[in-house]
């Protein structure tokens, strides 16, 4: 996992620091947040996809985010990364999530093309994505508020 992470990262010109632990902890065991998705070819991984799940209430809609999908340069083409999406759909259908979303960038033609041939519609971008990151974070979380700790 930690090799492919690493591979995706670069792709997109950053650097990855998760690890195997990182995804054992957050997709697996007692703080998890994420879900992971692996494709195998015999006993090796050859893929994966992260997701996760939000309920939408302006829409009314639960649904699942694809956050991560990656598939080696070897086995792309080969319907591994179809089979991926497909297999998460199914899960999303069975636990009455309505809607699956992904995003990629505008610079990734090919990721572009591969959603639309599965059928993802192009959305309306209404926003902007912003990211507050530490140290901007902390000194946010220092700042006094006017809900009690155990509401906020």
């Amino acid at each position: 996992m930690e090799r492919m992470m690493a591979e995706l990262a670069a792709f997109h010109k950053d650097k990855a620091v998760a690890t195997a632990e990182h995804f054992i902890a957050y997709c697996l065991g007692a703080h998890r947040l994420n879900r992971a998705w692996i494709a195998f070819v015999g006993k090796a991984p050859v893929g994966f996809a992260v997701t996760y799940d939000w309920m939408n209430f302006v829409r009314g809609k639960p649904a699942r985010t694809i956050d991560l999908l990656y598939v080696e340069k070897a086995f792309r083409g080969q319907g591994v990364g179809k089979s991926l999406v497909a297999t998460i759909a199914q899960d999303s259908l069975k636990k009455g999530l309505l809607r699956l979303n992904v995003s990629a960038a505008k610079a990734n033609a090919k990721a572009n093309e591969f959603y639309k041939r599965l059928g993802f519609e192009k959305g309306v971008n209404r926003s902007h994505k912003y990211a507050l990151e530490a140290p901007a974070l902390s000194r946010l979380a220092k700042a006094k508020t006017l809900l009690p700790p155990k509401l906020g």
